[in-house]
């Protein structure tokens, strides 16, 4: 076989041992290239496609496989948050949804010496002034921050989940349990995405809530059994038991900043 038209390294089978790149030159046709990237992308072999596999249908086994050391198998868990996050923002109803402007009376500045925690609760009173009289204003109102803060939200969740699994399981490395917190805020995006892709303009309905909280409930004790429990009964039962505190440490610190977000966009500037 001809030497790699990369590196120069002899070829011994149709990737490169050292840079592993595939043997010859690039397809010379917008056919054969569009082939290989349809090729490329929809393989059983792409990591992107076997990391969202294993993370959907075998809660906490991507997490430990990762922490067992085979990374080069599996997609990168930050990268995995970052490019799930960006997904869910492409969504149907992210995409057609309508902006909420503020009127101009919202808009003016706050009384001077008003400090921020006045301002903020100035916020808080917009907001269930316009779910009562407005509740359709409300709905996109809701949509638009989401949008814009989620990723602000699922970070406070993440980092407030690391550090309590860090603090109750110190002999594990924090990275680890880092790691833990991504795959499941990744699982979230991901379920949040294929609803919103059958339910598209569907904003935030009770069907919608109600489906998530489930989904959540179900599969966060679930991973962190696999991922934590030792064997035995009743190591698994307390392994439960913590797994739901641990959930709540999670979305106590992620629904606090996501309210407080919403406060924050409706509350008047400073003067």
């Amino acid at each position: 076989m001809e030497p790699c038209l990369n590196c120069g390294e002899d070829m011994q089978s149709k990737y490169c041992p050292n840079c592993g790149q595939k043997e010859g030159l690039s397809p010379r046709s917008v056919v054969a290239a569009f082939s290989d990237l349809i090729g490329n992308v929809f393989s059983y072999d792409n990591k992107v496609w076997r990391s969202l596999v294993l993370l959907c249908f075998r809660p906490g086994k991507l997490t430990k496989a990762f922490c067992k050391g085979q990374r080069s198998r599996y997609f990168d868990p930050l990268r995995m948050f970052l490019l799930m996050s960006a997904l869910v923002f492409l969504a149907p109803d992210t995409i057609s949804v309508g902006e909420y402007r503020l009127s101009e009376e919202w808009s003016q500045p706050a009384p001077e010496g008003y400090h921020f925690g006045e301002r903020l609760r100035i916020g808080s009173e917009r907001v269930k002034e316009l779910a009562e009289s407005d509740p359709e204003s409300y709905i996109t109102f809701l949509n638009q921050v989401t949008k814009r803060y989620l990723v602000f939200s699922f970070i406070v969740g993440i980092l407030s989940l690391t550090l309590f699994l860090r603090l109750i399981r110190f002999k594990i490395y924090l990275v680890e349990h880092f790691v833990f917190a991504l795959h499941f805020c990744s699982f979230i995006l991901i379920a949040n995405l294929l609803l919103r892709l059958v339910m598209p303009n569907s904003g935030f309905t009770n069907v919608e809530a109600i489906f998530m909280t489930v989904v959540q409930v179900l599969y966060f004790p679930w991973a962190y059994l696999v991922v934590y429990s030792k064997p035995g009964k009743k190591n698994r039962i307390i392994a439960f038991l913590v797994s739901i505190v641990a959930m709540c440490v999670f979305f106590a610190p992620y629904m606090a900043s996501a309210q407080l977000s919403i406060f924050y966009v409706l509350m008047p500037p400073a003067s």
